[in-house]
Parts: C-alpha cells; structure tokens; sequence
C-alpha cells in the first residue's frame, strides 16, 4: 500500500498567503500508485490503494456541515477531489479529544444559564454522528500558519473544534479505467493510451494500438470493471471496417467478459436489437441522427440510401415521414425490419436489399407509382382499453408525395462515388417540380471523410481546410460544377443554413473526428437541375 505525505513532495507552493492566490495542488497526488505489470500478468486489484495524508476540521454542530462546506470551498480552503466527499466521519484517534471540547463547550452554555431547571446534561454524541471537513493539500493539523482565513474564523468562533489529522484511503474502487491502465503500463507505452471507447448496448468497443495489444487482455479487464454496471462484454477490433466484409463489419476479439453481441440500445425514442458483429452502428453518430431527423418534416419522402438498421429511417418514420430505407447488408435489413415492428412505424417505413447504385433511380420511380396508386398512408388511430373513459384517436392520413425531399447517404468511405446514379434521377419529370408545381428537386446528405479541418481565420488554406479536397470530388462524381454556399463575410468554415442553399451550392457540416488526421463530414445539397434531368 502507497502512502504518501506532503513531505514527499515540496508543498511550500501549497501555503496559504493572504496575498496571493491559492495555486492547485499538483495532480499527481490523487493518482494511483505505480504498479508496473507483465503483459500475462493476472490483475491485483489490491495493490491498487494508497493512503494520503491530509488535515480535517472537526466540526461542532453537524447542522452546520453544509455552511461551512460552502464558505470553506469559496476561499479553496477545501478538498475538491473528484469522487471524494469533502464530509468524512471524524477519526477513531480524534474521539476522545473532540468529545471534551463538546463537554466543555456544552458546559459553558450551562453556566449561562441562570434557570436550573432548564439546564442539561451532557449527552455524549455517537461516534458515526462526529463529521469533519476535508481540508486542502497543504494544510497541516499542528502549523497553523497553514490555515486560511476561513479556516481560523471557525476555529476563533468555536464552530470548527478542531483541526485533526485526517489520514484518506483510496483503493481500486476510485480511479477511473485510464488511470489504472496508465498505473500499469511501462512508461514507452504511454504514448497514445486509450481514453475512450464506443459503449453499444452492453458492449464496450475499443480500438487498440498495436503497442497495446499486448496487455490487451488486461485493458478489457479494467474495462470491463470500470465501465459501469451496463458493461458486460469488452471487444476489440482486429480489422477496418469493411476490410474483411462488404458489409461495414468487422471482425473482433472479446478481451473479457461474455462473448455476446447481442445488444439493444435506445435512441431518440427508438429502441433497437441487433447483433453487434453482423452490422454497423456508431453510437458517436447520435448527434449526427438527431440533426437530420430534425430538418425533415412530416409527410415529406426521405430516401436512406445506406440505412443500416435504421438510425435514420426509424426516427424519421417515427415523426411521419415516409421513408424508402435500403442496406446491402442483408443482416441490417432484418435488424431493421424488427426494428420496424418493435417502434410501429410499418405504416411510413418501407425496407429494402439492394445495391445502393440501383436504388436511387428505383426510388424516383416507385415513390412515383405510389403517389399514384396507393395515394396516401393511413395510419390507424389509437383505441382505448376496455372501460377506459377514453376516447379513440381518428386515424391519420398522409398523402404520398409524388417526389422525394431528401436522400441520405450515410457511407462515409464511399458515398461520394454514389453520386452518378442521380443522373437523369427525374428524366422528363420536370413537370413536377417548380416553376410547374411548388416541390423543389431533394437535397442530398452526404456523409464523407476528408482531412480534419483547422480552423483558419480568413482564408482557405489548402493545407489545413477539407473543403478543397470535398469540392472538386464531388463535381466530379455529379458531372457539374459545384460551389460552397457561403454569405458575405462569412468564414471559411461557416456554410448557409441547407435551407438557403440557392442551385449548385453545397453545406459542409463537420459531423466528428475519426483520427488525427481525418473527420467525417456531411456535405448538403440540393440536386442540380441539369443533373436530375440529364
């Protein structure tokens, strides 16, 4: 077990003066002890403790433990350790001591009082009632040229008894996954220490470096203990996605707990259940959902090209939209068509199995047929239970649309390449759309990977801004020239709300960080006219 005083390091920084500020204690204190561990060494859990010598304030009335927390931490006279209460139970070794100061203090009131029939004995308090505040690093029971002002206010006013020593016990139950793993690994391999991981379900999904795979099995422990009481398996990825699978899978290794994949997991009010190794799902993604779910509107056709099991589509059909939802993966098609039945949106939903390159001019076409055929989707109104006072909700009805709002194309690595299939998309359609009717051609959300962005102030560096390696790429993949949609004044990295994009200009929205050199972007836009009518 580690102990460590401040004499094992040089706390002169660490006193109080009235006439400067307070300087943090150095963080290296509250870490766990140094225990360097062979890659197949078993996990000790125990030699993870450590005992850290620190100062308390007993204090005399526990009714006012919460005013003085408050006035003691706003002068950081207290201990703010993340995962430490500032009230502890005052040392076995104190007792005694403080229980005479209570003795005296309580006779001293007595003698006060001139009544005798109102004075009291005496009660001795109950050891576990006895509380203390934690004081600061830096502060030591027997130098009171270590207390702050507020500390020797409470002691002048007799409400803090006494300063003690307070001795502060941590074990493995305190730090957080990468401080052990940072305790244990040897100090050439603390470059790049993994400090996240994807949670799906209870699945916990880690990227590894291949330095680290050797003590990867005692990372998925760690994990696996420190991950919370959802986590139950602990996985790591052995290939890209997609790299042994056309279907944006991956093959895995379980580093500890169960080897189950199956999963479920709740979003935006959709609960999903699939297999995490026979489709793609990227919880880091959430945002990104929400922020397209929430341009569509009821009624309106969205086409998810690359759906998977339905991040997209089953939100979307869950607010009323009527969405055409297709995967090649034949798996994410039978996740999502449970996915279907579970949230009840069979009525806006529609799934489908086929090579995205084929699906997008299907969809022009049979969102067509529909809207002259079938006309519209009712979607039955709620009945009450039997002797519910209750009354039935009408059904609903939406109109199908005889043209689509918006496609997306959620394929990072190669979605851009999709893009000749809109070609000809609406050949000889004009009539349906303006200045013939009020529909205007879909916008398209493109999901792709470029060089992270840098923020640069006013110009558009090609070394440093993705927005030069999208444009051209893009052009390219419709077979029209295409530009950013930018106002006046605007900054390189700032686009037009996707509903003012005027013809031919794009929206660049910088959707997350995959590596340090690359992001995922979603670049909006609504189809060129020439384009759709080739």
């Amino acid at each position: 077990m580690a102990t460590t005083s401040l004499e094992a390091c040089d706390d002169s920084y660490l006193r109080h003066d009235a006439m400067r500020p307070i300087i943090p204690y150095s963080p290296t204190l509250f870490s766990p002890p140094t225990i360097r561990l062979a890659a197949n060494a078993k996990l000790d859990r125990s030699a993870f403790t450590k005992t850290i010598n620190l100062a308390a304030a007993a204090v005399r009335d526990p009714r006012l433990l919460a005013q003085w927390r408050k006035k003691l931490d706003k002068n950081k006279e207290l201990l703010t350790e993340a995962k430490v209460s500032g009230i502890q139970i005052l040392p076995e070794r104190d007792l005694p001591t403080v229980v005479d100061l209570l003795r005296e203090a309580h006779q001293k009131e007595q003698d006060t009082i001139e009544d005798e029939g109102k004075k009291k004995d005496f009660v001795e308090p109950k050891p576990w009632s006895l509380k203390c505040l934690l004081l600061r690093p830096g502060v030591k029971a027997d130098e009171q040229s270590t207390f702050g002002p507020t500390l020797k206010e409470g002691l002048e006013s007799k409400v803090l008894l006494k300063v003690v020593p307070f001795d502060l016990h941590l074990d493995y139950l305190h730090w957080e996954w990468n401080d052990i793993v940072t305790s244990i690994l040897p100090p050439e391999l603390h470059v790049e220490i993994p400090h996240g991981y994807n949670s799906v379900g209870h699945v916990a999904h880690l990227n590894l470096r291949e330095h680290h795979l050797p003590y990867r099995h005692l990372i998925g422990q760690i994990l696996l203990d420190k991950g919370g009481s959802t986590i139950r398996t602990v996985i790591n990825k052995t290939d890209e996605i997609g790299e042994s699978s056309e279907f944006r899978t991956f093959t895995y290794e379980v580093l500890a707990g169960e080897d189950d994949l199956d999963v479920e997991v709740a979003k935006m009010g959709c609960l999903f259940k699939f297999n995490y190794g026979k489709t793609y799902w990227n919880s880091k993604l959430d945002g990104e959902h929400r922020r397209l779910v929430d341009m569509f509107k009821p009624g309106e056709v969205v086409v998810d090209v690359m759906a998977g099991i339905g991040p997209f589509s089953v939100p979307a059909a869950r607010q009323r939209c009527l969405v055409w939802a297709n995967d090649y993966n034949p798996d994410s098609v039978e996740y999502m068509r449970d996915a279907i039945k579970t949230n009840k949106v069979g009525y806006t939903l529609r799934p489908f199995n086929q090579d995205g390159r084929l699906f997008i001019p299907w969809t022009a076409k049979d969102v067509l047929r529909a809207s002259k055929q079938e006309k519209e989707v009712t979607i039955p109104g709620k009945k009450p239970f039997r002797g519910s006072s209750k009354r039935p909700t009408p059904d609903t009805v939406i109109p199908i649309p005889p043209t689509i709002s918006h496609f997306v194309m959620n394929l990072p690595a190669s979605a851009p390449e999709f893009l000749g299939s809109f070609r000809g998309l609406y050949h000889g359609q004009e009539g349906l759309f303006a200045p013939h009717t009020e529909a205007k051609l879909p916008l398209l959300h493109v999901h792709c990977f470029a060089t992270k962005q840098q923020y640069a102030a006013t110009t558009l560096k090609d070394s440093d801004m993705p927005y030069k390696e999208i444009l051209p790429r893009f052009s390219k993949q419709l077979g029209h020239e295409m530009k950013f949609g930018r106002k006046e004044g605007m900054r390189p990295d700032q686009f037009k709300d996707v509903k003012e994009l005027e013809d031919d200009e794009m929206a660049v929205w910088d959707v997350r960080e995959v590596s340090p050199k690359k992001s995922m972007y979603c670049v909006s836009f609504r189809l060129p006219a020439d384009v759709a009518f080739a």
